[in-house]
């Protein structure tokens, strides 16, 4: 299980394109997040095109999150001939896709990823926005261990402790350039606070709304990259 990103941007910098994520694992084709860039990039995977199943895996409903949700769905459904499986909590992306057109028989909605081509996937709570509900989720196959926090201004306690005990391999954090503390998204400073320096190393920062992969790498964590060309960062 590796995750490959179609980009690593925040909502507000298109030029970096969303920061969506996928990996293929057997005949199964995962995408975490499906954003208002992520339609026309799928197009160009193969892996995408000819896998057998498709799940998504979805954060929450922002548009830089499942902004082309609805023509992906389409997509699978109508040309690829695939029955995509959302995995969300809550029933309200079913609201949001039938005013978009998209009916419930073009999709299957499960609250959590039930073991496919041998990957588990269980939501976790996140705190982004009081405007609605946000999710992480905890990754795992038979040889690691991750958690995708989506939009988060922090990591759950859990999630720490699971990280510090060794039992988690990668967590991939919303990071913005801001000092101190953020309501929204995490920072530097946060993460400096809650992560022992011999784990930064595992934590992997993402959704950027400004260029300062220097000092992400100087203080000591990982950067993610994109799978195309398109998003340049440095």
């Amino acid at each position: 299980m590796k995750l490959q990103f179609l980009g690593c941007g925040g909502g507000y910098t298109p030029s970096l394109n969303n920061t969506n994520a996928f990996f293929v694992k057997g005949d199964t084709f995962f995408l975490l997040d499906c954003g208002f860039s992520t339609f026309n990039q799928l197009l160009q995977i193969d892996d995408f095109l000819k896998a057998k199943n498709f799940v998504i895996l979805l954060t929450h409903l922002h548009g830089d999150h499942c902004g082309s949700l609805s023509m992906t769905i389409s997509y699978s459904h109508s040309i690829l001939h695939r029955i995509p499986t959302l995995i969300f909590p809550l029933r309200t992306v079913t609201e949001l896709l039938s005013l978009m057109g998209i009916p419930e028989n073009q999709y299957i909605l499960r609250q959590y990823l039930e073991e496919t081509d041998g990957v588990s996937g269980s939501p976790i709570v996140v705190q982004h926005t009081p405007l609605m509900s946000c999710f992480g989720y905890l990754l795992k196959d038979e040889e690691k261990s991750i958690f995708y926090g989506g939009d988060s201004s922090s990591i759950p306690k859990e999630i720490l402790h699971s990280l510090h005990a060794n039992s988690i391999d990668e967590v991939y954090q919303d990071t913005t350039y801001e000092r101190g503390e953020h309501a929204s998204h995490g920072t530097l400073d946060y993460l400096d606070s809650v992560i022992s320096p011999e784990y930064k190393h595992k934590v992997y920062c993402m959704h950027f709304d400004h260029n300062f992969i220097g000092e992400v790498i100087h203080r000591g964590y990982q950067v993610v990259s994109s799978y195309t060309a398109i998003a340049q960062i440095s």
